[in-house]
């Protein structure tokens, strides 16, 4: 069943470290919570999810760095506080104010990635705008034209 929603976050993911740079910019409904943001980026980025990640993000509420993933004994063992992804939603922390986390993958590579939200995009979803799925919208340069990621269907260039 898909959710209702009636904002598009839009977020340009870098990864930190590379040159030249590689990025992915997404588009994905305001209904997401973090895990589903993970997912998203991995779609992007052509991860696997064959490793643990987090994110670290400053909290909203209380301006301290937090880190958010998924909560492990290990994690608990060495003391560090984890918030769950799976309850966070990304509408309650990216805000204008506050629209950067940092997002590692793989923790023996440390893939270390900026997630940064566009400042234009937090915006009701108008008509033609054809994300009326859960799948996240992808693009990235295809020879000057942009791709869309539509699921299963993978990446065309429009």
């Amino acid at each position: 069943m898909k959710k209702r929603f009636d904002k598009v976050y839009q977020f340009k993911i870098t990864l930190k470290g590379i040159k030249p740079p590689i990025w992915r910019r997404i588009q994905v409904p305001e209904t997401y919570t973090f895990w589903d943001l993970h997912v998203a980026i991995q779609d992007a980025m052509g991860w696997e999810d064959y490793h643990l990640h987090e994110f670290e993000m400053r909290h909203p509420s209380t301006g301290e760095n937090v880190r958010i993933g998924t909560p492990t004994e290990e994690a608990e063992f060495f003391g560090l506080e984890i918030i769950s992804e799976h309850h966070q939603k990304i509408a309650d922390w990216f805000s204008m104010e506050n629209r950067i986390a940092n997002y590692t993958y793989d923790f023996g590579d440390n893939w270390e990635h900026k997630i940064r939200l566009a400042p234009s995009i937090i915006r009701p979803i108008i008509q033609s705008f054809e994300l009326i799925s859960a799948h996240p919208r992808i693009s990235s340069d295809c020879k000057n034209r942009t791709t869309e990621y539509r699921g299963e269907h993978g990446l065309r260039c429009n």
